[in-house]
């Protein structure tokens, strides 16, 4: 792109490229092409990856973070992660807390 003479290299001008997404382990940390891309990073800097959390703490997180409301007392520390989501997609607080950005 040409203004007033410079060649401005904006990334919005920029054709899109598929990076080459690092090599890693299926048993390591992560489980997809993004946590690769994390894990490399970790690595160049020392850090250990984080530890996967308790289920307890994953619900909490994933209630907060969806309806901002917390976890139901009468809910079973016991859950399927794809279940949960969807009903926590489908209700009305999902609804409520995300139309207040609007």
């Amino acid at each position: 792109m040409c203004f007033a003479g410079k060649n401005i290299q904006h990334w919005a001008y920029l054709p899109i490229i598929e990076p080459d997404v690092p090599q890693f382990s299926s048993d390591a940390w992560g489980s997809n092409e993004i946590d690769a891309f994390i894990l490399e990073d970790l690595k160049k800097t020392k850090c250990p990856p984080p530890k996967q959390a308790e289920n307890s703490i994953l619900l909490r997180r994933l209630h907060y973070t969806l309806t901002g409301l917390p976890v139901p007392a009468v809910k079973n520390k016991q859950f399927k992660f794809s279940q949960e989501l969807e009903e926590l997609l489908s209700s009305p607080h999902y609804g409520e807390k995300w139309a207040r950005h609007w």
